[in-house]
């Protein structure tokens, strides 16, 4: 005889939201790799393990910077997208993923 019961799953999660909606940063032409550049901050409301964000970066000049996954530290990589003449801002976009998702099964 096989028994079955219904399960009912939860999803606990609330997303990261960044304690500010953009962040401004301004820097020295010529400065070295390792520079930093602005510390960008989020959070997610789980709580625990559960609420640990990761920083990621993205667009077209993404590689020419770093930013610290835990921490939000972005710093210069690559000081050559730098260069004034050749363009006048440099736009990063900073993103966020959780680690862990849980359910609860019933």
């Amino acid at each position: 005889m096989n028994f079955q019961k219904p399960l009912s799953l939860s999803a606990l999660h609330q997303d990261p939201k960044f304690s500010q909606p953009r962040y401004a940063a301004e820097i020295v032409e010529d400065s070295p790799p390792g520079t930093p550049v602005a510390t960008v901050l989020a959070a997610d409301g789980d709580e625990g393990d559960f609420g640990l964000v990761r920083y990621h970066l993205s667009g077209p000049h993404s590689a020419a910077f770093r930013v610290d996954p835990s921490g939000g530290e972005v710093t210069v990589a690559d000081p050559s997208v730098l260069d004034r003449e050749e363009r006048e801002f440099v736009t990063l976009q900073v993103g966020v993923f959780i680690l862990f998702s849980h359910f609860y099964i019933y």
